[in-house]
């Protein structure tokens, strides 16, 4: 068999050829492997407090885990640290270590007005600190419980004053005890479009949550934010409804919203990973507290 054709050797092809070949193996000759080891990384003091107003200060201390740690739940409790509360930069008390684990203070209470500092010492760890200051309670000003839809969901009608001139940061929780003894959070939704710790909008532009949603105040400082919400109660009255909204300090915010980046992600490996807001200077974790108003209807 005899095949014909015009071939032409083409010396600027080969070049172009040979030049790309060079590159891409120079390149890879280039790698610098990166050593990785994460039984040897340094760990670090957690920290975890969040307290409301009037409540004594309580801290639960850990330490950090490596990155391929699997055993999750399991916490090293860190037992011996020293651990000094300052209010406006004078020191308050020292916390003891109690039998729930548990570091607290014996006296020193969550007051607003109070920028609040709490440094953790221990030989073993960096010395790590966090800080935060109470906000005001929220102004509700309206808080109406409308009659039911279809004997399964409750409208509810809320407007919230905003203090002006000051960056606040709110989050809403809705729950009831009156099917279990401990306090349950309820499911509702909303069409308010800057709400947020919920699903993805429905096609209706409906927003559903569970318990709890958050905001800012942004671009609505100083006015009166309403808020239309709908409860549901699949079981029935004879219950106890409280709505509970909690002026928050910016780190606890920022805590919220990354929590809820990370856990929208749905362990997709192809997902951007999310990475948890933390405010803890030379640790981990999460120093904050809260003031709240609450509401409270009786289903019949």
């Amino acid at each position: 068999m005899k095949i014909s054709g015009n071939y032409r050797f083409s010396w600027s092809s080969f070049l172009l050829a040979g030049l790309m070949f060079g590159l891409i193996f120079g390149l890879m000759s280039c790698e610098e492997e990166i050593p990785f080891n994460p039984e040897a990384q340094e760990k670090r003091l957690v920290i975890n407090s969040i307290q409301e107003e009037g409540d004594l200060f309580s801290v639960h201390l850990s330490e950090s885990v490596p990155i391929l740690f699997t055993n999750f739940g399991e916490n090293v409790i860190v037992e011996d640290a020293q651990l000094n509360l300052y209010g406006n930069g004078e020191l308050l008390e020292t916390l003891t270590f109690t039998e729930n684990d548990l570091y607290q203070t014996d006296s020193t209470r969550v007051a607003q007005g109070i920028t609040y500092r709490l440094e953790a010492s221990h030989p073993n760890y960096p010395e790590a600190s966090a800080s935060f200051r109470l906000p005001a309670p929220p102004n509700i000003i309206l808080a109406e419980l409308d009659d039911p839809i279809d004997q399964v969901h409750y409208p509810i009608d809320l407007t919230i004053a905003d203090e002006p001139d000051v960056d606040n940061y709110y989050l809403l929780e809705i729950y009831t005890d009156g099917w279990v003894a401990d306090p349950r959070l309820l499911s509702f939704t909303s069409n308010d479009p800057y709400l947020l710790y919920g699903s993805d909008p429905d096609p209706a532009g409906e927003t559903s949550f569970f318990g709890r949603a958050m905001w800012s105040d942004a671009g609505r400082d100083g006015t009166s934010i309403p808020l239309q919400l709908e409860v549901e109660l699949p079981f029935g009255g004879g219950l106890w409804i409280y709505v509970e909204v909690k002026c928050i300090p910016r780190n606890y915010y920022l805590y919220l919203l990354t929590v809820k980046d990370q856990q929208s992600t749905g362990f997709d490996p192809f997902a951007q990973p999310g990475i948890i807001d933390n405010q803890v200077e030379g640790g981990i974790g999460l120093f904050t507290g809260y003031s709240k108003s609450r509401e409270s209807w009786f289903i019949q």
